[in-house]
């Protein structure tokens, strides 16, 4: 039994006995007790019991006699009426008044627990419903808390990795470091060049030196931090608190290191003087990535890099995969909880429209996270150069597996989907599935940004050593000024009317063709649409793959 609260209305102190305080209490229901019907009501209007019993000779106001006034009320409680031999008649009146169920005095154990089992079945099951429903919400809100926390760590990243100026790049760490972690003060320090000390630096309208807490590089806490390498953190709420260095104290401290390469280059901290919260380890690892990307900003304004000079130095290729990869599979355990339990509450009393829709909106909502999660986790892999099966693969049949995938958005956008194929085409090496979702994210992209009744045209061409895919579609085409930045991680056009995308569909393009030894190009002229190049090597074996060869200059439409 689940303890259920089960109200005996009954003037037979006998009766009302036996059950309220020897039989339903034995099995785990709780139990009130009332001799008439108007005490009954009114227990019913204020207590909300999940059952009740009730006796259908009652003086004053018989047992129909509630019932009717339940009605009335709209109050909406599952009722058992108990009788005694030759009310059958009553009953069935009992029954078009709503009731669950019916005893017949006298009545055995097993017949009052089937009984109350069967009354309480639709009770347990909205509870229930209402229990997973406050579990959804709050797996929702713990979901989008996780996302935004993900999110801005990896807009923190691409924002520091941009900076060119040390001091910015400190100004912005420091207001981040608040952010992320919800801390009061923050600091930094960095080692002197010329002594052995930490030069402190503390967040202000403006990034402040403060000498007063500059310290060796040996001393206390924050110098065990910066000769160890290990992050800090602790927190004490009696007294002054924790004693970072003198006249710097706190109840709560997280200290990280600034690493480089393997080499520490650095102190960041977050305290609270204030409030008693104590920093989590979420927020440390945040705070730990964070310092990672403000010793490569620091590197990279140091030494002055160009990070438009190629691949290996760009910002955006220098994420700490880990980290990501981290994050993201810690989203997945509320994504399943949420879908879990959507599918839990499909499965039980049928729902409202209203419900009905806010399922339909929580499973919108995770998928489309889950998407993101995915998107990001196959990014980490790339950038961390994991391997991947390889093989001959023919370009020919992943295009046709494309196309077949997305026909229906094709159609229902009103839009022509054209393959075209040129002659003595080649396989490439690599990974089949990584190829088909690089120019899945290409059509995918042109479909979204093409009007209805245009065409969206993909050419295979082997040009010499390379094999080409071309994507070109007759949208508005992509002004001048965003070219450059095209293909990083979650850029969106400004004012874009389209709606859905992360902006990783073309990053997570681009660095599959980079992993496959090729790149990706893009012309476009705003009003004319735009055209995606792949370049992949091709493999210049001496045979060629039947299905390729036999498919050159033919055309398909969708």
């Amino acid at each position: 039994m689940s303890g259920e609260c089960i109200l005996i209305i009954d003037d037979s102190q006998e009766m009302a006995s036996h059950l309220g305080e020897q039989l339903l209490p034995a099995f785990g229901f709780r139990t009130i007790q009332a001799t008439n019907g108007q005490t009954g009501l009114q227990i019913i209007r204020e207590q909300k019991p999940d059952l009740v019993m009730l006796d259908l000779n009652l003086p004053r106001m018989t047992g129909l006699d509630v019932l009717q006034a339940l009605t009335a009320e709209a109050l909406d409680v599952p009722v058992i009426l108990m009788t005694g031999y030759g009310s059958e008649k009553s009953a069935i009146d009992a029954f078009r008044l709503g009731i669950k169920d019916y005893l017949v005095k006298p009545f055995t154990v097993e017949e009052v627990l089937e009984i109350i089992d069967r009354a309480l079945l639709e009770t347990r099951l909205r509870h229930d419903k209402e229990r997973l429903i406050v579990q959804l919400r709050r797996a929702e809100a713990d979901t989008r808390r996780q996302l935004s926390e993900l999110n801005l760590f990896l807009s923190a990243g691409k924002e520091l990795l941009m900076l060119k100026q040390a001091d910015a790049i400190l100004q912005y760490c420091l207001s981040m470091a608040l952010r992320l972690t919800n801390a009061e003060m923050s600091a930094i320090w960095l080692p002197d060049p010329e002594t052995d000390k930490l030069l402190a630096y503390m967040h202000g309208d403006e990034v402040q030196r403060r000498p007063e807490f500059d310290l060796p590089a040996n001393a206390m806490l924050i110098g065990g931090v910066y000769q160890t390498g290990l992050p800090f953190h602790d927190a004490v709420f009696s007294g002054e608190g924790l004693q970072l260095l003198p006249g710097l104290m706190a109840r709560a401290a997280l200290l990280v290191p600034l690493t480089l390469r393997q080499k520490v280059v650095g102190v960041l901290g977050v305290t609270n003087k204030i409030a008693p919260q104590a920093f989590s380890e979420r927020e440390q690892l945040m705070l730990a990535s964070l310092a990672d990307y403000t010793a490569i900003a620091l590197h990279n304004a140091a030494l002055g890099q160009a990070y438009e000079s190629g691949p290996a130095n760009r910002p955006l290729d220098m994420f700490d995969t880990q980290t990501v990869m981290t994050v993201s599979h810690d989203l997945r355990a509320p994504l399943n909880s949420i879908v879990g339990f959507v599918d839990m509450l499909s499965q039980t009393t049928p729902l409202n429209e209203q419900q009905e829709l806010f399922l339909r909106h929580i499973a919108d909502s995770a998928e489309r996270m889950m998407r993101l999660v995915d998107s990001l986790l196959d990014l980490a892999r790339l950038d961390s150069g994991l391997p991947e099966a390889r093989q001959l693969c023919n370009l020919t049949a992943i295009l046709a597996d494309v196309t077949m995938d997305l026909r229906g958005k094709a159609l229902a956008n009103e839009i022509q989907l054209v393959v075209d194929t040129g002659p003595d085409l080649r396989p490439v090496e690599g990974n089949a599935a990584r190829l088909t979702q690089a120019i899945s994210n290409l059509v995918d992209n042109a479909l979204k940004f093409s009007p209805a009744g245009g065409t969206v045209r993909i050419t295979l061409t082997c040009e010499g050593k390379t094999m080409q895919v071309r994507v070109s579609d007759q949208g508005r085409g992509i002004d001048e000024q965003y070219l450059p930045h095209i293909f990083d991680r979650f850029f969106r056009i400004e004012n874009d009317p389209n709606v859905g995308g992360f902006g990783l569909g073309l990053t997570l393009a681009r660095s599959i063709t980079e992993a496959h030894g090729g790149r990706v190009t893009v012309e476009s002229r705003v009003g004319q649409g735009s055209t995606f190049v792949m370049h992949l090597p091709a493999y210049m074996g001496s045979e060629l793959l039947p299905s390729a060869r036999s498919a050159s200059a033919r055309s398909a439409s969708a």
